[in-house]
């Protein structure tokens, strides 16, 4: 009896548990969360794989998502905020990888913002210094502005379409789903950027544009026109906001000048 309870006890000791909700693994898989048995300690190498595998999976939902939000994308806003979820991306994981790949992409390509001021009106050496560290600060920084507009723009939506019926958390996720598109439809733009890149801002403010208004058709339920100019009227709400950032990100610059 004695040695039946010590085996007992060295079997329950040795039984490996679930690091997530604490069950008995029999298998690869935990049969009551899902999450893989293989689990351990966290390494840099994992929080890298773990950000791109949605990007090195072609079995994964991101191609679903990519694809339903370049063909219908107020339709898989409206689909997600109704409940269909397990087949996409979620929003903010959507627009972080987006944001992640477009920052990687500057990196990459090595983009000098200051060329973007180089066809403007000759200044004087001290006057084009202080331009080309603006144009630095922003023009690096544009990516991360669209993260901090995001509140200002869910609020004119919210108010754009008030009797939409949507709340703030949908008409949030929604914005995710767009602006995060925007940045990939923006990868596109790469080559204008280079050559002409005053040019590819203001195509960049026409995609948005036509990406709120297609969107919103759909995800609100309204007219063509309804969603164009209230499509317009919160791009430029974005970009207000952007410029509020960009004023206090290059406002040491200037005052230091």
């Amino acid at each position: 009896m004695g040695a039946s309870k010590a085996e007992a006890g060295t079997s329950a000791t040795s039984a490996r548990s679930c690091l997530n909700c604490g069950r008995v693994l029999q298998g690869a898989y935990c049969s009551e969360c899902g999450q893989a048995a293989s689990v351990g300690r966290l390494s840099l190498r994992q929080v890298i794989d773990d950000l791109f595998s949605e990007f090195s999976s072609w079995d994964s939902r991101l191609p679903r998502t990519l694809r339903r939000l370049t063909v219908d994308p107020g339709g898989l806003c409206r689909d997600y905020v109704a409940g269909q979820r397990v087949g996409y991306v979620a929003p903010l994981r959507y627009l972080l990888l987006a944001l992640a790949l477009s920052v990687l992409s500057n990196w990459w390509l090595d983009f000098d913002p200051a060329t973007v001021m180089a066809a403007g009106p000759a200044l004087s050496a001290r006057q084009q210094a202080v331009r080309d560290s603006v144009a630095t600060l922003v023009l690096e920084h544009l990516d991360w502005m669209v993260l901090l507009a995001l509140p200002l723009v869910v609020l004119s939506l919210r108010l754009l379409y008030r009797h939409s019926g949507r709340n703030l958390a949908e008409i949030a996720a929604f914005l995710m789903y767009v602006q995060g598109h925007l940045l990939v439809l923006s990868l596109l733009l790469w080559p204008l950027k280079l050559s002409l890149p005053m040019a590819a801002i203001a195509l960049r403010a026409m995609l948005q544009w036509w990406l709120l208004a297609r969107a919103g058709k759909a995800f609100f339920r309204v007219g063509a026109l309804a969603a164009s100019w209230r499509g317009l009227l919160a791009t430029v709400c974005a970009y207000l906001a952007m410029l509020l950032a960009a004023v206090a990100i290059s406002l040491p610059t200037l005052l230091a000048s």
